[in-house]
């Protein structure tokens, strides 16, 4: 048995060699992750700069696609689907750090928790924990979340997007990214320029969730009346690259997609990544020394949780070299 592994995901390939011996793991960066790299491979483990699709799996010997990230629209569900190629993710695995953003974030941006009114767009793994903390400090948290308010899942009461960003003195995303025609509730520049002028003027915009949530013009203006904060940005999804620096520098803070970026988080996809092997394959291979995957509550404070990270620093980093985002994001050091 053949697993290939890009060599960013933390102690995967260390503890499959350790505890299964007879599995050849081959451990390579994203960039050499190529046809002829898993032609004979039995499953291949990625992050979100692998595109597996058919021009990667076709012909292979793949039988399972797992990405130890949350998002998932890296990977051709439908290809893999008809070629019979199980997928697997590791949802919530970096929700803990994703918080731990949003809350260095929103108060480095002067919200105040006890005056302001926080809007959180997408109550999943991250959206919840963020809308914990910040209602256990005592902020007013307004959420809206079409899908959950369909199925009625708790006693949320939902507000719609137009209705949130009116009242809101920052708002959050926290959304998967889906296309116009691919779901009911298509997120693609959910926040654009026609709804962006119903946010007060002076208001925060975070961004953690993949870069085509926000449409472009928004963070090339939007930021003469918003305090834009940006981790996700449309060139990482085919928007324009000749606009890089110009969004980077407009934006109140700037940060190359590293939200998620805690060891904590990357242990925990690991963890989920070994789970989803041993039930696929059958194996007994154990995550002794692994965080649990499933984190779903925190047991900090908003000011600890805020004070635990100095998003400014990594701001700051990115503004000062804004073409070397992706030498930034991928020698990140992994916080705590």
């Amino acid at each position: 048995m053949k697993f290939v592994i890009d060599s960013n995901i933390p102690r995967l390939a260390e503890i499959i060699r350790t505890h299964r011996p007879e599995i050849e793991v081959v451990t390579l960066p994203a960039a050499q992750i190529t046809p002829d790299a898993v032609r004979d491979a039995d499953a291949l483990i990625v992050r979100t700069r692998t595109a597996c699709n058919e021009a990667l799996l076709k012909g292979s010997a793949v039988k399972f696609v797992g990405t130890a990230t949350i998002g998932m629209d890296h990977i051709d569900a439908d290809f893999c689907s008809r070629e019979g190629i199980a997928v697997a993710n590791a949802p919530g695995c970096n929700a803990p750090a994703v918080m731990q953003y949003v809350a260095a974030a929103l108060l480095s941006a002067g919200f105040d928790p006890q005056s302001h009114t926080l809007g959180v767009v997408g109550k999943g793994n991250i959206g919840s924990l963020v809308t914990d903390l910040f209602r256990r400090a005592g902020t007013r948290v307004l959420v809206c979340d079409p899908p959950r308010a369909d199925r009625g899942e708790d006693d949320e009461a939902y507000l719609s997007l137009p209705e949130l960003l009116a009242q809101a003195d920052a708002v959050t995303l926290h959304v998967p990214l889906s296309l116009p025609g691919e779901a009911t509730y298509p997120t693609f520049n959910l926040l654009n320029a026609g709804n962006a002028g119903l946010l007060k003027p002076g208001a925060v915009v975070v961004n953690a969730s993949r870069g085509s949530v926000v449409e472009e013009s928004v963070i090339r203006s939007g930021a003469d009346s918003l305090r834009l904060i940006i981790d996700t940005w449309p060139f990482e999804e085919g928007g324009s690259s000749d606009a890089r620096e110009e969004m980077i520098r407009r934006s109140f803070i700037a940060t190359p997609h590293i939200a998620g970026y805690s060891l904590s988080g990357k242990l925990r996809a690991t963890a989920a990544m070994i789970h989803r092997l041993n039930e696929f394959f059958g194996l007994d291979i154990p995550d002794v020394g692994l965080p649990d995957y499933s984190f779903k509550t925190t047991p900090y404070d908003l000011e600890t949780v805020a004070a635990s990270y100095d998003i400014l620093a990594d701001s700051e980093a990115l503004k000062a070299v804004p073409g070397q985002f992706e030498a930034l994001r991928n020698g990140y050091k992994l916080r705590e």
